[in-house]
């Protein structure tokens, strides 16, 4: 499991390079992304394009994400495939996880500015 990281201003976007968050990856999942939140990223764009399959691991690592990131940051999602907005409708995460179409469109709502060189 890599992530790809794009900075755009003050919003950094992740992506996750496989089409599975579960057990298998979900750890890492959490300490990769966990280490950019705690070297001071304070708005992140999860960038799920290619998640097909998520189960209750991946679910959890993302909560736990936005747990650690708490009130003085933002943690949303981008890119969620049919199966995995399901999934967070199910659970209701929906109720607390912000969801766009595209990492742009996350950006501009986060306020970003333009990619870093």
């Amino acid at each position: 499991m890599n992530l790809e990281k794009k900075v755009l201003g003050e919003v950094i976007a992740l992506r996750m390079d496989g089409t599975r968050l579960d057990a298998g990856v979900a750890v890492a999942f959490k300490e990769s992304v966990g280490t950019e939140i705690s070297n001071g990223a304070r708005h992140v764009i999860l960038d799920l394009g290619a998640v097909e399959f998520m189960d209750s691991s991946g679910l959890g690592a993302i909560v736990a994400l936005l747990k650690r990131i708490g009130r003085d940051g933002d943690l949303v999602l981008a890119g969620t495939r049919p199966a995995v907005r399901k999934l967070l409708q199910i659970t209701r995460i929906d109720r607390i996880l912000t969801q766009h179409a595209t990492v742009d469109e996350a950006a501009r709502a986060l306020g970003a500015g333009p990619p870093a060189a």
